[in-house]
């Protein structure tokens, strides 16, 4: 059963990136969840800072 900060991660990876993630992506998800929280973060940040320099390069 996936926890409450799983479901919150993929959400905000899906939200950021503007698809659904696949089998596999959220496979990888679910190990990057069950790190500490400050990696998760870290990676969530990097996929942030992604989409804000895509939405500016554009």
């Amino acid at each position: 059963m996936a926890t409450a900060r799983y479901r919150s991660f993929v959400e905000n990876i899906q939200k950021n990136i503007g698809r659904e993630l696949n089998g596999q992506e959220l496979h990888s998800v679910i190990w990057l969840s069950e790190l500490d929280k400050i990696t998760e973060d870290h990676f969530m940040k990097f996929i942030v800072e992604a989409f804000e320099n895509g939405k500016v390069s554009k």
